[in-house]
């Protein structure tokens, strides 16, 4: 097997369509970082950062995809960028809490929210197919897409300066090109597939708000 493409298990469009799809997250993750210290708010829900830095610690680290080096440098890239986002949170993230009280507990929860998605997907991992890391990743994606649903009907007004419109595109279209992916590959993966379906009818859901809220600048 090829060490950085594994052309074994999957084929070179496969591979290609991966590809771009991480791209797209990369491009998601450096227009978030990006804003978030120019307008110095972080345009993703708290408990979505633990959830998706859990699952990056692990799989950049822990765990290692079986598409070859080239794509676990990948996620290991995808891994750097979230502990810059997870930098801006400690500085940012309290302006997503709207009760000052609770401003003050919410970087020890967010710590002990990284380690209980650790556990949790460590023991997923190891207990069930998963060679991609796709099934805990979407787990932690529909997650996140229906936090971010509910970030932006919470703080419409935050969400319409802070996060630009193109931010939700690109996740929606880096979710949904994976989703492809994964129908190409896993296509007995029933419980996966259903997810992809999940999180991007919750995407388009999100992407709506943005823009109703963006133009209606509220």
């Amino acid at each position: 097997m090829n060490e950085w493409f594994n052309l074994e298990r999957y084929s070179v469009g496969q591979l290609v369509l991966f590809g771009i799809a991480a791209l797209f997250w990369v491009i998601t993750y450096i227009l978030v970082i990006k804003d978030g210290f120019k307008k110095q708010y972080v345009g993703i829900p708290i408990a979505a950062i633990a959830a998706n830095f859990a699952w990056e610690i692990l799989w950049s680290t822990v765990f290692h995809t079986d598409m070859g080096l080239f794509f676990e440098w990948g996620y290991r890239i995808w891994c750097i960028l979230d502990i810059v986002i997870v930098y801006l949170l400690f500085q940012y993230g309290y302006k997503q809490i709207d009760n000052k009280n609770q401003r003050q507990a919410f970087k020890p929860l967010f710590i002990f929210g990284v380690i209980g998605w650790m556990v949790g997907i460590y023991f997923f991992t190891k207990e069930y197919i998963d060679p991609i890391g796709a099934v805990a990743a979407y787990l932690v994606n529909a997650n996140m897409s229906l936090l971010f649903i509910l970030l932006v009907l919470r703080q419409p007004k935050e969400i319409a300066i802070a996060l630009r419109y193109d931010v939700a595109w690109y996740k929606m279209l880096g979710t949904t090109l994976t989703s492809v992916f994964c129908f190409w590959a896993y296509p007995d993966q029933h419980f996966m597939l259903a997810m992809t379906v999940i999180t991007f009818i919750l995407d388009i859901i999100y992407i709506y708000l943005v823009g109703k809220f963006r133009k209606e600048k509220i």
